[in-house]
């Protein structure tokens, strides 16, 4: 019996380029994101942003630079009774880069 899977997902991935054709990332864009500190416990990173604003993912930020991101699903993965001691000190150095966006299949920064 064949799957039929992989022609669906083909034919989605086709649908979703037609759609998003001539669309740039900045119109799906947050010109003012809501970001967090590398060092924010997960407990306070719950209460005091996720409860607040209903994101699935933030921007971890220091300095005015983007560290990475911290998304629902990495929270999730921390047992609830450990939120109040693990801070986010992730390692962030596989953040995007100019270098990263000018080879990404997505195109260059020049489309943000």
């Amino acid at each position: 019996m064949r799957s039929c899977a992989a022609p669906r997902a083909s034919y989605n991935d086709l649908l979703m380029r037609q759609s998003l054709k001539g669309r740039k990332v900045r119109d799906f864009m947050t010109f003012d994101p809501v970001t967090v500190p590398p060092d924010i416990s997960i407990e306070s990173l719950v209460g005091e942003y996720v409860y607040r604003h209903h994101f699935k993912m933030f921007p971890v930020v220091s300095s005015q630079r983007v560290l990475g991101c911290i998304s629902i699903d990495e929270i999730r993965s921390v047992p609830r009774e450990n939120w109040g001691e693990v801070t986010e000190k992730r390692d962030f150095s596989g953040a995007p880069t100019e270098e990263f966006c000018a080879t990404s299949r997505w195109g260059s920064c020049d489309t943000l």
